[in-house]
């Protein structure tokens, strides 16, 4: 099977997808190598119906590149 292509908008997602995928690939349980495929599978679901589907337009800014996050009890920007 082929390593996954999908690269997201900001970096930060991509290092930790990056590191689940190593963290879990060459070993772990069989049972979290599964878990592992299940996250895997719904994430790209969700990726898939926050591009196409119209019910998760008010989403789609929240994954734009110009999108930024603010943290909750400082009011500040993450990076």
């Amino acid at each position: 099977m082929g390593r996954s292509t999908v690269h997201y908008a900001d970096n930060k997602t991509n290092k930790a997808l990056k590191t689940l995928h190593n963290k879990l690939r060459p070993s772990g349980t069989p049972v979290q190598r599964v878990e592992y495929i299940i996250e895997l599978l719904l994430l790209r679901i969700f990726e898939t119906k926050i591009k196409q589907e119209d019910e998760f337009k008010p989403l789609r800014e929240l994954f734009s590149t110009d999108f930024k996050w603010q943290n909750t009890k400082t009011g500040v920007e993450d990076e």
